[in-house]
């Protein structure tokens, strides 16, 4: 058996702590979500210096892999952040600042040291859900259950979570079967 020497192992840059610290938010849900598909990675443009991204990989419908971003670090210790990931990262109280200051770009940033997805897993798992729903369906054959359930009853988290009719649910808002509240 191999021995594994930790003093050994690069200490992980903030952007990979950040991943982590994601991973393990959701992972914590118990929800079985795919932590596989949350990815790093270095790139260098031709024209600007190498910055650090945190994305979420998925395969679509016919196949084709696409890629979300979700984070991306920038100059002078800030990381920053997608409109969808923004606008839950201000729900849960922290302070953002636009990118630009023509605001032209919708994305915005904050200080990478601020951001700890163990003090807000409930936001991790908001924004990975909402990245996945981009490319997510209005409902799935189990409307039906769904709605007498007033839940989601799809084993598959990673099928469930694309699901509009899921959010809608989990807002109270049913639309069909015997419990249906909205007309």
């Amino acid at each position: 058996m191999d021995e594994i020497n930790l003093f050994d192992a690069a200490p992980l840059t903030p952007m990979q702590r950040i991943a982590a610290d994601f991973r393990a938010a959701l992972e914590g849900t118990g929800l079985g979500y795919d932590t596989s598909m949350i990815k790093t990675e270095t790139v260098t443009p031709k024209s600007s210096k190498p910055y650090e991204r945190i994305y979420i990989e998925t395969v679509d419908g016919e196949g084709k892999i696409q890629t979300q971003n979700l984070f991306r670090d920038c100059k002078k210790g800030y990381v920053r952040c997608p409109p969808i990931a923004a606008k839950e990262l201000e729900r849960v109280g922290l302070q953002l600042e636009p990118v630009s200051a023509t605001g032209s770009n919708n994305w915005k940033r904050l200080p990478i040291a601020a951001l700890d997805f163990t003090a807000y897993p409930g936001a991790a798992q908001e924004i990975f859900e909402a990245v996945l729903r981009r490319n997510g369906y209005g409902c799935c054959s189990r409307y039906l259950e769904c709605s007498d359930a007033k839940r989601c009853v799809h084993p598959d988290i990673m099928f469930a979570v694309q699901c509009a009719y899921r959010k809608n649910l989990m807002a109270g808002h049913i639309f069909y079967g015997k419990n249906a509240n909205v007309k």
